[in-house]
């Protein structure tokens, strides 16, 4: 499934010039015709209109699409929408927007480096295409698994999570507030919570939460030795 070849691949960017450089990668890499979206006021439902119309199986989409009134919206609102209804998409960036990728990234099948465009693009689209059939790469893939708040100060904007399927000890720091709304209650150092989370990624960096709810609380000398 990850070997379909696609004829017509668009690139949507706000840089006219990073367009450019895209759709020879794409005529290069995949051997299809490449399609620029050069219109302004882009939306997730305008740009799959565009696609349909013009027979377009897949897209390469800029993290930041704002210069020039290009799009309103970010590159994975566009993303997580054509991964949604099944369409290969991937999310390139130079700076991957860390804070929303943590809440959207079980919808950002891969996401490829701007400066890296070679065989990291093909492999991007390659989990791209295979998650349009609903397959999850071992790193992309989402596990249910319990999640401890560690690091919790009320001066501080960020939480600190640890997800012990993951690792006993390395941190992922999210926004509190985000947190605070998932969950639908206020915070306290020691709680535990379910998440589907990917807890194959390679790094911290790579992973997401999604679909939070709260876990039974632990009879007090089994959390004691938690916080202990």
């Amino acid at each position: 499934m990850s070997d379909r070849q696609l004829s017509k691949i668009a690139t949507v960017d706000d840089d006219g010039g990073a367009r450019e450089t895209m759709a020879e990668k794409i005529h290069d890499l995949f051997n299809a015709e490449p399609v620029l979206v050069d219109e302004k006021k882009l939306s997730p439902d305008r740009l799959l209109q565009i696609m349909t119309e013009n027979g377009i199986e897949a897209a390469i989409v800029d993290s930041k699409l704002s210069v020039g009134g290009y799009s309103q919206f970010d590159g994975i609102d566009f993303v997580a929408d054509l991964t949604g209804r099944k369409i290969p998409a991937v999310l390139a960036s130079s700076y991957p927007p860390r804070d929303k990728l943590i809440w959207h990234g079980r919808d950002i099948p891969a996401v490829v480096e701007k400066g890296n465009l070679g065989s990291s693009l093909v492999d991007a689209m390659q989990s791209a295409v295979a998650r349009s059939y609903d397959f999850f790469t071992p790193e992309t893939k989402p596990e249910t698994t319990i999640v401890r708040i560690t690091a919790l100060d009320d001066d501080d904007d960020e939480v600190g999570l640890i997800i012990p399927a993951f690792s006993p000890t390395k941190f992922l720091l999210v926004g509190r507030e985000e947190l605070k709304k998932r969950l639908g209650r206020d915070l306290i150092e020691g709680l535990r919570f379910f998440a589907e989370v990917n807890i194959g990624a390679k790094s911290v960096d790579g992973l997401y939460l999604s679909n939070l709810s709260e876990a039974p609380e632990l009879e007090d000398k089994y959390a004691k030795l938690l916080r202990s």
